[in-house]
């Protein structure tokens, strides 16, 4: 699988002070990929199940 061909890391958080690990907020693992060829390829498979917009009560995202 492509997540663990590039292995995993520590999932920081996102604070005040930048990103920084915080096992007692979220202790798992991730994989980051910037890869704009296969989010192309990841877009073109799942467009057509994405809706246009999506309805937040008051707001539209």
């Amino acid at each position: 699988m492509l997540s663990e061909s590039n292995g995993f890391e520590a999932a920081t958080v996102h604070t005040a002070s930048g990103h920084q690990l915080r096992p007692d907020w979220r202790n798992n693992t991730r994989v980051i990929i910037d890869d704009a060829d296969r989010a192309s390829w990841l877009w073109e498979r799942a467009h057509a199940f994405v809706p246009e917009t999506i309805d937040k009560g008051d707001r539209q995202l």
